[in-house]
C-alpha cells in the first residue's frame, strides 16, 4: 500500500542489518534508497539480489508498541460503543489487536506467503511472489519481484480484461477461504498488481485470519441456501452461525434480503457491479437498519464481511460485469483442505 510518509533511509539501512546482522553492502547487489511503498507499519524498497530484482519490506521501529498503545485507548472507546447493542465490543477490539500484532510479525508474514504461493502455484493466473528465507527476519521480508499495472491504471483498461481480473479477484478470494480457511484478510487494492490477461499478483500477507472448521461449515451452509434461494432452512442456518444477538426480535426476513443482496454476483446471472447497487447495501448496513441492535458479531466473522465489502468496492470501481456464478460456485464446493501458514 501507498499514502504513509515514509523513514529516512539511514533509519531504514540500521534497521536491515541489524535484522540480518551484516552490512547492507553484503546483504545485496545494491538497493534504492527511495521507498517505491510506504505504509503505516513499514515500507518497501527495490533491490537486487544476485542479480535479480527483489522487494524488501522494512518493518518500522517500535511499531509494535505503538499497536499496543493504540489498542488499549481503542479498548475502552469498543465498551462504550458496544452499549445498547448485541455485539461484543471489547472481544472485536482483542480480535483487532490480534490481527495488527500478527501483522507487525514479518516472520509469521513470510509463513503465510509461502504458504499462498505452494496453494496457488498450479495456477497460472495467481501469482504469489516467492519468499527469499536468507534475507527475511521478524522484521525484514525478501521476495521476489513483480512488474504490474496498478490498481489505477487497470480501471481504465477494456472492459475484458477488468472482467477477466474480476474472475481471478474472486478465484482467489473465496478459493483461499472455502477451500483453505484463510482470508487474505485486507482488500485493499494497491496489495495486488494486474500484469495483464486477468493475471493478478497477490502482495502483502500481512493479515490473514485462519477459521475454526465450524465457522466456515457454517459460512459454507448459509451461502448455498442463499445462492441456491432456498428460504426454508435460513433461519435455522443463520441462528447456528451466532449472529443473532436478540432471537426474539430479529427480523429473518430483513436478514435474507440482505443477504440476497451480498450474494447477487453470485447467483445472478451477468451480475453488473455498480455505484447504485453498492449504495442499496446501505439498507442494511446503517445504524438504523432493523436488526442493527439485534446482531452479534463473533469476531472471525468480522473479517469476512470485511472481506466482502473490500472486493466488493474494488469490483464496483473496476465496473466489472458477466456471469461470476460458476467462479463462486466451484470456491463453494471445494472442499477445505487447510492451508499450513504459521502454527
Amino acid at each position: 500500500q501507498t499514502g504513509s510518509l515514509p523513514l529516512a533511509f539511514d533509519v531504514i539501512r540500521g534497521v536491515i542489518e541489524a535484522e540480518l546482522h551484516a552490512p547492507l553492502e553484503q546483504l545485496f547487489d545494491s538497493i534504492d534508497p527511495a521507498p517505491v511503498a510506504a505504509a503505516s507499519i513499514g515500507q518497501v524498497h527495490r533491490a537486487v539480489l544476485d542479480g535479480q530484482p527483489v522487494a524488501v519490506k522494512v518493518r518500522y521501529p517500535g511499531v509494535q508498541d505503538t499497536v499496543e498503545g493504540d489498542f488499549r485507548q481503542l479498548a475502552r472507546i469498543g465498551r462504550l460503543a458496544s452499549l445498547g447493542t448485541s455485539v461484543d465490543g471489547p472481544a472485536l477490539v482483542q480480535e483487532l489487536r490480534e490481527r495488527m500484532v500478527e501483522e507487525c510479525d514479518y516472520g509469521r508474514e513470510a509463513a503465510w506467503q509461502q504458504a499462498f504461493a505452494q496453494r496457488w502455484a498450479d495456477e497460472p493466473e495467481i501469482d504469489v511472489p516467492p519468499l527469499l528465507p536468507h534475507r527475511s527476519s521478524d522484521g525484514v521480508l525478501t521476495t521476489g519481484w513483480r512488474e504490474g499495472d496498478a490498481f489505477e491504471l487497470l480501471c481504465a483498461a477494456p472492459q475484458a480484461r477488468r472482467d477477466a481480473v474480476a474472475q481471478t479477484l474472486v478465484r482467489f478470494t473465496f478459493g483461499s477461504f472455502f477451500g483453505g480457511g484463510v482470508l487474505h484478510a485486507d482488500p485493499h487494492p494497491g496489495n495486488f498488481l494486474f500484469p495483464g490477461n486477468g493475471r493478478v499478483v497477490a502482495l502483502d500477507f500481512g493479515c490473514v485470519r485462519r477459521f475454526p472448521p465450524d465457522l466456515l461449515a457454517s459460512a459454507r451452509r448459509l451461502s448455498r441456501l442463499v445462492v441456491d434461494d432456498e428460504r426454508a432452512g435460513f433461519p435455522e442456518a443463520v441462528l447456528a452461525s451466532g449472529q443473532v444477538g436478540r432471537p426474539d426480535r430479529f427480523d429473518y426476513d430483513d436478514f435474507w434480503a440482505f443477504q440476497r443482496w451480498l450474494h447477487a454476483p453470485w447467483w445472478q446471472p451477468g451480475f453488473h457491479f455498480e455505484a447504485g447497487w453498492l449504495r442499496e447495501g446501505m439498507t442494511w448496513t446503517g445504524p438504523r437498519a432493523r436488526n442493527a441492535r439485534h446482531m452479534a458479531f463473533p469476531p472471525p466473522w468480522l473479517w469476512l464481511m470485511r472481506i466482502q465489502a473490500g472486493l466488493h468496492a474494488v469490483l464496483v470501481k473496476l465496473g466489472a460485469q458477466g456471469d461470476l456464478r460458476a467462479a463462486f460456485r466451484e470456491a463453494l464446493d471445494t472442499p477445505c483442505d487447510p492451508l499450513g501458514g504459521p502454527a
